[in-house]
């Protein structure tokens, strides 16, 4: 089965980047793979060492692994569980992205 992979740049609000990686840490990332369809995730904070002239925006990127034929099901139900009462903190930046991709079908 396909797995796709949904990625979220974000920002703490300045002060408050230990309260930011305690809650995404230990809650929202637990939240979100009680979601079906999400069978993993990993934190990244963004290197020193970029190529020259390559300043990315965001500090902190999170790797979500979605199972699945269509990931579509498991972002509606994440979309669902946030817009009814999902625990989001208010120590990130509302700046944040998010995308998701699918693997290439290979010949």
């Amino acid at each position: 089965m396909p797995i796709h992979q949904f990625m979220s740049l974000l920002n703490a609000k300045p002060g408050r980047e230990s309260e930011f990686n305690e809650w995404y840490s230990k809650t929202h990332i637990p939240e979100v793979l009680q979601i079906p369809g999400f069978v993993g995730a990993r934190r990244f904070r963004v290197s020193p060492s970029q190529l020259v002239g390559m300043i990315p925006p965001w500090e902190y990127l999170v790797i979500y692994e979605i199972e699945g034929t269509s990931p579509a099901g498991a972002l509606e139900e994440l979309g669902r569980r946030i817009a009814n009462g999902m625990n989001i903190s208010d120590s990130f930046r509302p700046d944040l992205a998010a995308w998701t991709y699918s693997p290439l079908e290979t010949a």
